[in-house]
């Protein structure tokens, strides 16, 4: 659902730090109304499938925007220091005297950056609400707000959030909070002009802040002429939901970055590993369980080097993972029976969450799969599935862990997990798999900038979401792209090599 924020009969503008804000409701502490509608991107549709599983395709879009007249007529007048700058032709006061007068730092809507380059001051706009609004102001100090930062300067952010509170027929007052923070800025930027056009970082520093104080405009009251249109903009809830759908639907044409998308075959994979209890390799387990005494570490010759990289492999891939098996096989134990679905078949589920942030778009994906499987009647099937499950099964990757040195192999091209991926293929196949229900939830969040063609400000969040169900398991794939991580394991690289030479 769209809501749009309409202004009011009598709505008002004011000027302040050399911005244009507005606009404001007549009566201060009067909340005003949203007009909803529904984006004509919104659509539904369900199918019934296997199982009395559902197909489902789901498109919607919400929103919150603010409808502000009079950016269509605003004239851009930049500068080489103000690249911002508009200038307007308005009214105050009951006699609606003439007010024309230049904004360096444009009109205001949240998340909007300014750089005041002569004096390296930014200044950055968040939380405009209905009546009232935030800055964050950071000066730097130095020319054109730019240059290096010296890992000892500590500097103050200024937090300033102005709250109209009353109104005469020609002025608006308005409070003032003001709070001061110190900060280091070496811990968040190494030139001060990674500020510019990003007031998040500003919000950052802030919130990283020590030592907060009032400072001297804290508890002040202020005032602004009351602005307005000369003309009478109409108002329209149709005009603007043309406009937004206009804009929804050209958005769609757009390529924009998106998450990498995970292959259902793995998230199968996945899944079909929960049906067994214990995915120990048990053979492995209990054959480094005959002679514990070699996991204890070698306290003689402590002063040869040798010594001290038998004693770190020997935690790292003797003790650890027998400690990791103990507590794998423990859980197994405990394990969460399966849930059962309503034909009587147990179910077994996995997901993946993944997100992105590109060009003023927020993407978030999330994949779940859900596999239903049938208890098979053949007892040697059934058995079959006892060894698998307790993690004596004799499987590729559990051979492939028997091999001495099978790991540093896997340093380079992981053979272990492609040997998983065809025991996980092999698995599939032995279960008697009723049906797969998988589905893929897009998220896209953005930022509405607003120009003369467009006077509207928000966000709007566009939801994608589809659901299907098929009669078969979708299955891993067995090539995917490696990449080698023996840069990561340089440490036992080094000992391995100290206990193939000859050094004491």
């Amino acid at each position: 659902m769209i809501q749009v924020s309409l202004p009011q009969e009598g709505s008002f503008y004011i000027r302040l730090n050399s911005f244009l804000f507005g606009p404001f409701n007549p009566n201060v502490d009067y909340e005003g109304g949203l007009t909803p509608f529904r984006a004509d991107t919104d659509a539904l549709s369900e199918s019934s499938s296997f199982y009395h599983e559902n197909n489902v395709v789901h498109s919607k879009t919400d929103g919150e925007l603010k409808y502000v007249p009079i950016l269509s007529e605003l004239i851009d007048v930049p500068t080489v220091t103000y690249p911002q700058q508009v200038h307007w032709k308005s009214v105050y006061g009951l006699s609606n005297t003439p007010y024309s007068s230049d904004y360096p730092l444009g009109f205001a809507y949240p998340g909007r950056t300014s750089r005041i380059t002569s004096a390296g001051q930014y200044l950055f706009v968040s939380d405009v609400g209905r009546n009232s609004f935030t800055f964050y102001s950071f000066t730097s100090g130095t020319s054109g707000g730019i240059g290096a930062v010296a890992s000892s300067t500590v500097k103050t952010v200024i937090r300033r959030v102005y709250t109209l509170s009353r109104a005469t027929d020609s002025t608006a007052y308005y409070r003032i909070e003001s709070k001061v923070r110190d900060v280091r800025p070496a811990n968040f930027m190494s030139d001060y002009g990674a500020l510019i056009n990003n007031g998040a970082l500003l919000v950052t520093m802030w919130e990283s802040g020590t030592g907060e104080r009032a400072d001297s405009k804290n508890g002040v009251e202020e005032w602004s002429n009351k602005l307005r249109s000369p003309n009478k903009p109409s108002y329209s809830v149709s005009d603007a939901q043309l406009a937004i759908n206009e804009l929804l639907s050209a958005s769609q044409e757009v390529a924009i970055a998106l998450p990498e998308e995970e292959h259902y075959g793995v998230l199968a994979h996945e899944a079909s590993q929960k049906v067994n209890r214990n995915d120990t390799n048990m053979i492995a387990f209990l054959k480094d369980l005959r002679r514990p005494k070699d996991l204890l570490p070698k306290l003689k010759r402590l002063k040869s080097i040798k010594t001290h990289s038998g004693n770190y492999l020997g935690m790292q891939y003797g003790v650890l993972p027998t400690i990791s098996d103990l507590q794998e096989i423990i859980g197994a134990f405990a394990s969460v029976k399966p849930y059962i679905d309503k034909n009587g078949f147990n179910t077994y589920g996995a997901s993946r969450h993944s997100s992105l942030a590109s060009d003023g778009y927020q993407t978030t994906l999330e994949q779940h799969i859900k596999i239903a499987i049938e208890d098979d009647d053949s007892e040697l099937k059934r058995l079959s599935r006892v060894i698998d499950s307790a993690g004596f099964k004799l499987t590729l990757e559990n051979v492939w862990d028997l091999v001495p040195y099978s790991f540093v192999l896997d340093w380079f091209v992981d053979v272990g997990e492609f040997l998983e991926r065809c025991d996980s293929r092999m698995r599939i196949s032995t279960l008697n798999i009723k049906y797969a229900t998988m589905s893929r939830k897009l998220t896209v969040e953005r930022g509405l900038t607003p120009t003369s063609s467009f006077p509207y400000i928000g966000t709007v969040t566009s939801v994608n979401y589809s659901r299907w169900t098929v009669d078969h398991c979708p299955l891993p794939p067995l090539f995917f792209q490696n990449t080698p991580t023996v840069s990561n394991h340089w440490l036992e690289a080094s000992a391995l090599i100290i206990q193939r030479t000859k050094i004491k």
